[in-house]
């Protein structure tokens, strides 16, 4: 099988700087081939070809690049603002695409990127790295086995330091989205898909902006979801803790998962929690988890099958969001579905 060319769209931290970038994953990897790298300004995305040794591959011209026929697929790893209207040019070209999260920032934006991807017959994968963690896949494995009999809940506990701000600190504008679309929206991906898609119906949310006054957001929340059946997830992060801390459990009617970093634990009813998985901790990295998400959107492409997590899901995801944003606002609980909002 022969490689799938990319074209990177986007030379920030996360895209090129980073050790762990994903520009440098995708060069590193025998499936794939780094054809081009764009950025919006011309100076960086010089720059960032230069840095990668690829001095003959900048465009800040998105729609000329989006003509080279050498260019398969478009990794679009540019500021949340910009996801939807960089995705539907790339799908509207014929490009398949790897979407990192949010997949946009309104339900209409999200609906318009599903409906190109459909009409153009193109693969949209929405980038979220925590289902191919090998705990993660062993996790599902073991719910749909009934290794915990029916799921009744979930909590998931997430510490961190502040982020970074972003060219021009758009990260700590309204234009990031706020908090529910940074780091938990990983989460509330996450959940659906191991939960296997439950249907939500209500949110609640919290939310305290307590130290970093130059967020346009809170940096400490709290959100539970409510899905048909009488599930619920429990989310909270905050950003004071300058050490990453997290911790994530899935609770059972018989047994309980429970997520450390390289461990998974089964138990607490039937038995103490032990260990049914053990990783090596030096194999979780980020440049791993990128690794193995790419490679799976690559199989997607080359045998015609559907992502883990498609453009469908990164919908649900953001409703999900923009339901606890608004919770957050008014102080009552938000019913699903939202209506969209027209353009």
């Amino acid at each position: 099988m022969s490689r799938l060319r990319f074209s990177l769209v986007g030379c920030g931290m996360r895209g090129v700087r980073d050790p762990s970038s994903i520009a440098k994953v995708i060069m590193s990897m025998p499936e794939a081939e780094l054809v081009a790298i764009a950025d919006a300004d011309p100076a960086r995305a010089k720059a960032a070809a230069e840095y990668l040794g690829l001095p003959e591959s900048a465009w800040s011209d998105y729609p000329s690049l989006l003509a080279r026929d050498d260019v398969e697929a478009v990794y679009v790893v540019t500021p949340n603002f910009a996801h939807a209207e960089n995705a539907i040019q790339a799908l509207a070209a014929g490009k398949h695409i790897l979407l990192v999260k949010p997949m946009a920032l309104t339900l209409s934006d999200a609906d318009r990127v599903n409906e190109v991807a459909r009409k153009s017959g193109c693969t949209l994968m929405i980038d979220t790295q925590l289902p191919f963690s090998p705990i993660a896949l062993a996790a599902r494995d073991l719910i749909r086995e009934g290794a915990i009999g029916q799921p009744v809940t979930t909590w998931t506990i997430h510490g961190r330091g502040k982020y970074r701000p972003g060219d021009g600190a758009w990260r700590f504008t309204e234009r990031s989205g706020g908090i529910f679309f940074e780091t938990l929206i990983h989460n509330l991906l996450f959940q659906r898909w191991i939960l296997d898609r439950p249907i939500a119906r209500r949110v609640w949310a919290w939310g305290e902006k307590t130290f970093f006054k130059d967020y346009a957001y809170p940096d400490v929340v709290w959100a539970q979801v409510e899905f048909e059946g009488g599930l619920s997830i429990l989310l909270g992060e905050n950003h004071l803790m300058d050490r990453n801390f997290q911790t994530a459990a899935i609770v059972g009617t018989e047994d309980s998962l429970f997520f450390e970093h390289h461990r998974l634990l089964l138990g607490g009813k039937s038995k103490n929690p032990t260990p049914v998985v053990e990783i090596d901790p030096a194999s979780l990295t980020a440049t791993s988890f990128s690794a193995a998400s790419i490679r799976h959107f690559i199989d997607c492409v080359q045998n015609h099958r559907s992502p883990e997590i498609t453009g469908e899901d990164g919908r649900a995801a953001l409703e999900l969001g923009l339901a606890a944003n608004q919770a957050i606002v008014t102080k009552t609980p938000v019913d699903l579905p939202l209506m969209p909002q027209p353009a």
